[in-house]
């Protein structure tokens, strides 16, 4: 964090990337946080986070949509 507080935890994630023919992209990403601990008013948290996810991209990787659901 910007105070300096740390969060500590580990994930795991799994990505899919397709390429269409006109070179552009998608990605979709599902994953899984585990909170573990932190440092100042982080202190002691503990929490599980799921998350998931598409990302677009033009041919020459300029993004064009990004969604990310909690």
């Amino acid at each position: 964090m910007e105070n300096g507080d740390l969060v500590f935890g580990e994930y795991q994630n799994a990505t899919q990337n397709f390429v269409n023919p006109d070179g552009s992209r998608r990605v979709n990403f599902v994953g899984t946080a585990v909170w573990t601990g932190g440092t100042g008013k982080l202190r002691g948290i503990k929490g599980l986070t799921r998350f998931s996810g598409v990302s677009e991209f033009t041919a020459e990787g300029k993004g064009t949509r990004i969604f990310s659901g909690g």
